[in-house]
């Protein structure tokens, strides 16, 4: 064999091996789960994921978020303030289990908010409304795109239409709207921000882009609600920190680091040492987040919710069923649930 033949294939084994660890560290993840199986929330109460008095066997609807979102725009004013604001920073596909990987508050936004008087809850994400008929128009799947209509509007997919990533009924009829549409309307907030970099939210026409109508008819209407598209996630970063240094009343974004890396390495789960670095980095992202917020010069006078939730879990390499992984997730706020 030629010295040049050899040294190619050298260079062949390097992502070869790689490619093997990757599925060697995914493999122990798959056998983890279903040894786990159903005692998933049981692990997570053991392990004192959640505040005092709830319990992954009863977690709450993933509508919650937007609930509380009105319900803190719509509250009295706090003596000393303003004016109402709020920072809700999604994590793209992190499983509750992450939780307990937190230790630091000075590199943890997570941690920040449970000092501030918060904590952290269980939520329930997908919904099946008639096992028995077993219908697939009739599941809310534990995708991305359902996921977030839900966590933004406050309804499941029996009325916001978004049931998986590819099919939405939301394409053709925009309501229900999202929360912050709604409170812009209400007169109760005058400037909004929705920053994603997942083409499937609004442009893609291969996906559901269950917020594509509305972001249209918003600005046809001349509200001032931004709705940007960035490419990556260090972009959705950087813009949502923008907007909060120039005075936003609502800000909301999604970091994709977790969802990309469980798709594109080891897998879903604390097992993987990607996904591990991905919960970290982006909790270290909404940790600099709500530090540019108490940075600012009017923070005390302001009354600021904070929320950092997450849309879905994931099994394997991928999401959408409804195991316990996969259903099983969280929600941070710095203000009781």
């Amino acid at each position: 064999m030629k010295k040049s033949t050899k040294t190619r294939l050298k260079i062949l084994c390097i992502p070869l091996s790689f490619l093997l660890i990757l599925a060697a560290i995914g493999g122990i993840g798959v056998l983890r789960d279903h040894i786990m199986g159903e005692s998933y929330p049981s692990r997570l109460d053991e392990a004192e994921i959640f505040a005092d008095g709830y319990s992954g066997h009863e977690p709450l609807p993933q509508t919650i978020t937007a609930e509380k979102i009105w319900e803190h725009y719509n509250s009295p004013l706090p003596e000393g303030k303003s004016v109402k604001k709020a920072l809700v920073i999604g994590l793209d596909g992190v499983r509750a289990e992450m939780l307990g990987n937190l230790k630091n508050p000075e590199r943890s936004g997570i941690l920040t908010i449970k000092e501030m008087g918060g904590g952290v809850y269980p939520i329930i994400a997908g919904k099946i409304w008639d096992e028995g008929f077993g219908a697939w128009s009739k599941e809310q799947k534990t995708f991305t795109l359902p996921g977030w209509t839900t966590t933004l509007t406050g309804e499941w997919a029996d009325v916001h239409g978004v049931f998986d990533n590819s099919r939405s009924s939301y394409d053709k009829n925009p309501l229900p709207e999202t929360v912050f549409t709604r409170l812009y309307k209400a007169g109760l907030l005058n400037e909004a921000d929705f920053i994603v970099n997942w083409d499937g939210h609004l442009t893609n026409k291969n996906k559901a882009r269950p917020f594509a109508l509305e972001s249209q008819s918003t600005q046809r209407n001349g509200y001032n609600i931004n709705w940007t598209k960035v490419g990556i996630d260090w972009q959705t970063f950087t813009t949502a920190r923008r907007r909060l240094e120039e005075g936003s009343d609502f800000v909301f974004l999604i970091l994709e680091y977790n969802d990309d890396l469980g798709h594109r390495t080891a897998g879903f789960g604390n097992h993987s040492p990607f996904y591990r670095w991905a919960f970290a980095h982006g909790d270290r992202r909404a940790k600099q987040l709500i530090d540019t917020v108490l940075a600012r010069p009017s923070y005390e006078e302001e009354d600021w919710l904070f929320i950092i939730v997450s849309d879905h879990g994931g099994h394997g390499w991928s999401h959408g069923k409804f195991r316990p992984v996969e259903r099983l997730i969280f929600v941070a706020s710095n203000k009781e649930f």
